[in-house]
């Protein structure tokens, strides 16, 4: 099948300008984020699955390709259909058909499933996909010979889809689209280590996890590097002690003070330290409230 260039024509013009400035503060973000390896806080900046080919800030290409079994199973094509459709929203432009396969250069290739892990011949990824239960789901950013990975996978076809709609509605967010950024997280963790006096780390969120039925993240995984771990892990630790946020007086103008890893589906945050150790921190936000009877 031929390539098509597909460009939006001007009867979608004010619809896609509309949806371009809602996207503004994640491009914005590209700047920010040229120094910090990439994770899945910034997997739809620039440069990443989106690029910009005429130097407008303004993605115009898809850097991604899928990497699927040789017979997807219907899962596993919901699976991409549901996130070719996120690819398509974060961009002006982009080429039909979609690549598969590993593609080239460094396109980044999206494994999707067991099957896919199998196709690509992937084996040691550094990603633990066995340890997922039925009905939970992972997303990871993974390097394989120099080469950036993005892994979909999930314990059985529900865990698969819950990766799927992670990866398509929710990240870099940690609820919907709409709900805080997962740089946040990393932010929070930088500023415990670093009012600890543990200087020159580095933060990347490389796994999430979701689990079907279950809106949000279950669980992030950051991997800290450059500290040392027994002062990093008594650092990290005074982040699981839930303390209320303080509330300003009535005549006060100051805002209330805002608690760490206080963020809307997050349940979870797993610090992954160089000499091995793992700390799991909860998320602290506030239960929803239930629902009628």
């Amino acid at each position: 099948m031929p390539t098509v260039s597909l460009r939006r024509s001007s009867a979608l013009g004010s619809a896609l300008l509309c949806a371009a400035a809602s996207l503004t503060a994640a491009w914005a973000s590209e700047g920010a984020s040229a120094q910090q390896p990439p994770d899945l806080a910034s997997v739809f900046d620039l440069g990443q699955l989106v690029l910009d080919m005429n130097g407008d800030s303004v993605p115009d290409l898809l850097n991604a390709s899928f990497v699927l079994g040789t017979a997807p199973t219907v899962v596993e094509t919901s699976a991409v259909a549901e996130i070719a459709a996120r690819l398509g929203f974060e961009t002006m432009a982009l080429d039909l058909p979609l690549a598969r396969g590993q593609g080239e250069g460094a396109t980044i290739p999206i494994a999707i499933g067991r099957a896919g892990l199998d196709s690509a011949m992937l084996v040691a990824t550094g990603v633990d996909t066995l340890s997922l239960d039925a009905g939970e789901g992972l997303v990871a950013l993974t390097t394989v010979a120099n080469r950036t990975w993005l892994l979909v996978q999930g314990g059985d076809d529900a865990g698969l889809l819950a990766a799927a709609r992670l990866l398509a509605g929710v990240l870099p967010h940690t609820r919907t689209l709409s709900a805080p950024r997962l740089d946040s997280v990393r932010l929070d963790l930088a500023a415990a280590l670093d009012s600890a006096g543990v200087v020159g780390a580095t933060v990347r969120l490389t796994q999430a996890r979701a689990r079907a039925g279950q809106a949000g993240i279950s669980r992030v995984v950051a991997e800290i590097g450059g500290v040392e771990d027994v002062a990093a892990a008594a650092a990290l630790s005074r982040l699981a002690a839930v303390t209320p946020p303080t509330v300003p007086a009535a005549d006060s103008t100051a805002p209330p003070s805002r608690r760490p890893l206080a963020y809307s589906g997050l349940s979870e945050v797993e610090a992954r330290l160089p000499g091995g150790t793992s700390l799991r921190l909860p998320g602290r936000a506030e239960p929803d409230p239930p629902g009628p009877i």
